[in-house]
């Protein structure tokens, strides 16, 4: 009876400790997320059920529940320290990860503040420094001619490729820098240049990143443009013709424009307030040097071009739009709005004009009314174009009038020796 009642008692105990034990397998089970510990915890739990559940149906000897808790709580322990370990771990990780980061990020800087390397080069004759990538003199010195207001303080140019640099060099600009990223590229100007210019040689990535060309040749200099341009300009017999360019506003028409007026040639250009700057990088591309040969002045006021004009000329504006032209001169004067193979016959010739949008201004038609055979001249277009690149249609009116001037001084030579041959 007695063995009985103790069998009882601990049953009752020992199913009160099971209870407990669900419960929390239970709570384990619909944790939304569970760690490796909690799982572990949730199988330990299980297993000490089992044991009790299988002692309890063999009736076999006296189970002590204080061993059984002393299994249990070991075993969590053990879990608690193992959990610790490997949160340490972690952590460890995590704090030596900005270390490496801080010691490459101390590699870079070092990197950038090591000496450059100065190489002479005694194949070809030239010495230069060569730049560790993103130079902080390279990003400064290209700063500086990188801005309008900069560069024209300092009387700066940038020229890129091989060709630009040699017609600077041949006109006499002054070479202050040189800087390449090809070798092969100094090779071919090395003959040409000043053998003391300071050269850098820098990376091509740094090259390509400050070019303006798509791409990038691998070669640029920078100049000193002189204040007066007058020793640089040389031409010879130029055509008694001046080009107004009436706020043309695209670097690129400005090179094309100029380089169409140094083909004639002309005797100068006159740009507008409001045109591009001819020595911008894309205008020294788009006229291919030809800034070096053509005189040109400006930006100037209307006010102020009346005095750089001669004495007397014969004003064209390029105007393919006769809704403006009529708008501006009038009905009464649309007698002036001609073709381009009409244009009268002029000794100094001055012609204006304009950008693809805005076309010309009303300044450009007052100035057209002071001469007596100023007329608008329009080229006759097909399939529906409305009008011409601004340089292109330029050159059409240029070499138009070119053709009648020698035509001209043809037939007076000829003439000139027909009386003179009379008087013998």
């Amino acid at each position: 009876m007695f063995c009985l009642s103790s069998l009882i008692r601990k049953t009752v105990s020992n199913r009160q400790i099971v209870n407990d034990i669900r419960q929390a397998a239970i709570l384990f089970h619909t944790a939304p997320l569970l760690l490796r510990s909690e799982v572990e915890d949730v199988l330990a739990a299980q297993s000490v059920e089992e044991s009790l559940f299988e002692n309890n149906q063999r009736h076999s000897s006296f189970v002590s529940k204080r061993n059984l808790l002393e299994q249990y709580d070991n075993g969590k322990q053990n879990r608690k320290h193992r959990k610790k370990q490997i949160v340490k771990e972690v952590q460890n990780d995590t704090v030596q990860q900005p270390i490496k980061t801080a010691s490459a990020s101390v590699q870079k800087k070092d990197l950038k503040k090591s000496s450059p390397e100065l190489i002479i080069d005694e194949e070809i004759g030239f010495r230069y420094t060569k730049l560790q990538r993103n130079n902080e003199t390279f990003q400064q010195l290209m700063l500086l001619v990188k801005s309008k207001k900069q560069r024209n303080v300092k009387h700066l140019l940038l020229l890129e490729g091989r060709r630009l640099i040699l017609d600077a060099i041949t006109c006499g600009l002054p070479l202050k820098y040189l800087i390449f990223s090809d070798l092969e590229q100094l090779k071919l100007v090395s003959k040409f240049a000043p053998k003391d210019v300071t050269c850098y040689k820098v990376s091509e990535g740094d090259m390509s990143f400050w070019s303006t060309l798509t791409t990038c040749p691998g070669l640029m200099a920078i100049v000193e443009k002189p204040v007066d341009m007058s020793n640089i300009w040389k031409q010879q017999n130029p055509l008694p013709i001046t080009v107004i360019c009436d706020q043309v506003r695209e670097p690129n028409n400005i090179g094309g424009i100029i380089r169409a007026c140094a083909a004639l040639p002309v005797e100068k250009v006159i740009l507008t307030k409001g045109c591009a700057d001819q020595w911008d990088t894309k205008a020294l591309r788009g006229g291919a040097g030809s800034q070096f040969l053509v005189p040109t002045m400006g930006p100037m006021a209307w006010d102020s071009i009346y005095s750089v004009l001669p004495r007397t000329y014969n004003v064209l504006v390029a105007e393919n739009n006769a809704d403006n032209a009529e708008t501006l001169l009038g009905s009464s004067d649309m007698d002036r709005f001609v073709a381009y193979t009409d244009i009268p016959q002029c000794e100094n010739c001055v012609i204006v004009i304009g950008g693809e949008t805005e076309g010309v201004s009303a300044e450009a038609y007052e100035l057209m009314k002071t001469s007596r055979d100023g007329c608008c001249v329009h080229i006759p277009l097909a399939n529906g174009v409305d009008s011409l690149n601004t340089s292109t249609a330029l050159a059409i009116i240029l070499f138009e009038i070119r053709k009648r001037m020698t035509e001209r001084m043809k037939n007076q030579c000829q003439g000139n020796d027909a009386l003179s041959a009379e008087r013998e």
